[in-house]
């Protein structure tokens, strides 16, 4: 071991800086965290310059480049091959994904930043930032500021670590001993976590039903992590992705700017639900325009395959399509945003509707099975509680409808209800405190 560590402690110049350089990056690019920490390298990198091997403002520069540029590389890897790599091993099935993926979504660029400095989870989240919808300005904001703090205080760490305990590295026999030691505990936690996130996760379930007796016993239900840990909740900032389109190539972020949106997925094409539900999306579509809504469908089928389909659309419906119908062919989309339901078809995605805010975060989602069309006059309904619930302290009672009565949030108390509400209200409960449609 000594023979081994020796030339590794004794490194200078440009063998140094390459040796910090490949583990710091490969670490955030290539998914290696599980096995080498990047701070252990940036240490090393800080013992070496506090040996004089290599200078201490030049390893410094070195970690935050590579650190950057391997978040870098990871974002752009997940944004392109993620939905791929998290469908196989090492990374299927991994409660850390999940975790990791949960905070992105909900932290957005935030996360970036914080998972800088937490060991596993950095290596994922670059890659997890770039297949949800984290903007690439957002990310390389957060990416810079994070990686500028944590390469500097780690070198500086391993610098300090260097100078005060000089005469250990003069003892090969002793570094040796807590090298191996180290290298041993990495080990033994990846293997650790390896088993734990193969392993099917049981939870205990509330009760399941005999249909037959009635009878409503306890019992464990598996949860498939690969099943679930891509599906979006309200709040989430949704995926972001370049996909064809029958109006051409669509950043979808970009696409909506800051307005409102509605991503909305189709089973196939030449399908008769399919085609009522397009022609009548493409009826509507002014009713979308007047509330700043932009309406994109989806099918598993290619864009050629859609222009085929558009002529059938007008000749059953009157309708020419006059909105964008992505091709996803690759199921790269159905995938980011969880369309395919293995239990119903394993290849064509149910009827999902996504409504999206203009902070691009998850406000609705509805999914239909195949055989039931869509009821669009509803989605607009809604789409119209939403927009005036952004706006105002208010909620929509049951059956609500554009123009009706609505309620004053209990966050509002009755002296600024009179202020905020000067059409008046009236109170059936306290809690219960109807006004007239404040925009109307």
């Amino acid at each position: 071991m000594s023979s081994l560590l020796h030339p590794l402690l004794s490194l200078h110049g440009p063998a140094a800086y390459l040796l910090v350089a490949a583990l710091v990056f490969g670490e955030a690019a290539l998914f290696l965290g599980f096995i080498f920490p990047g701070e252990t390298a940036i240490i090393y990198g800080g013992v070496l310059a506090s040996q004089h091997h290599v200078s201490l403002i030049g390893m410094i520069l070195l970690a935050v480049a590579c650190a950057t540029l391997g978040y870098t590389v990871g974002y752009e890897v997940g944004r392109h091959f993620g939905p791929f790599l998290l469908r196989h091993r090492p990374l299927a099935g991994r409660e850390s994904v999940a975790r990791t993926q949960a905070i992105v979504r909900r932290r957005g660029a935030t996360a970036v930043f914080v998972g800088r400095f937490l060991p596993v989870v950095r290596a994922l989240v670059p890659g997890v930032a770039g297949m949800s919808g984290v903007t690439y300005r957002h990310f390389q904001a957060v990416n810079i500021a994070g990686g500028v703090v944590w390469a500097t205080g780690w070198t500086i760490a391993g610098f300090l670590v260097g100078n005060a305990y000089n005469h250990l590295l003069h003892d090969a026999t002793t570094v040796s001993l807590a090298v191996a030691g180290l290298v041993v505990a990495l080990v033994a936690v990846h293997l650790l976590r390896h088993r734990r996130g193969h392993r099917g996760e049981i939870r205990p379930a509330r009760s399941t039903i005999d249909t037959t007796t009635g009878i409503i016993d306890n019992a464990t239900i598996p949860i498939r992590d690969e099943e679930s840990h891509m599906a979006l909740q309200l709040g989430d900032v949704v995926p972001d992705f370049t996909a064809d389109s029958t109006e051409g190539q669509i950043n979808f972020h970009e696409y909506l700017g800051d307005g409102w949106g509605i991503l909305f997925s189709h089973p196939r094409d030449f399908t008769p639900v399919c085609t009522t539900e397009l022609g009548e999306v493409s009826r509507l579509k002014s009713e979308f325009d007047k509330r700043n809504v932009k309406v994109v469908g989806l099918s598993v089928d290619p864009v050629d395959s859609h222009k085929g389909w558009t002529s059938d659309i007008k000749d059953a419906t009157g309708q020419e399509l006059n909105f964008p119908l992505l091709g996803d062919p690759d199921h790269k989309v159905a995938d980011l945003y969880g369309m395919i339901h293995p239990n119903a078809s394993d290849t064509m995605t149910v009827r999902s509707v996504f409504v999206i805010g203009p902070d691009k975060k998850l406000k609705l989602e509805i999914t239909y099975p195949a055989s039931t069309g869509r009821n669009f006059e509803e989605i607009l309904r809604v789409i119209d509680s939403l927009q005036l619930t952004a706006k105002y302290s208010v909620a929509t009672p049951v059956n609500w409808k554009d123009g009706d009565d609505v309620i004053i949030t209990t966050a509002v108390s009755d002296d600024d209800a009179k202020t905020r509400f000067p059409k008046g209200f009236t109170a059936v409960k306290p809690y219960l405190r109807y006004t007239p449609q404040p925009n109307r």
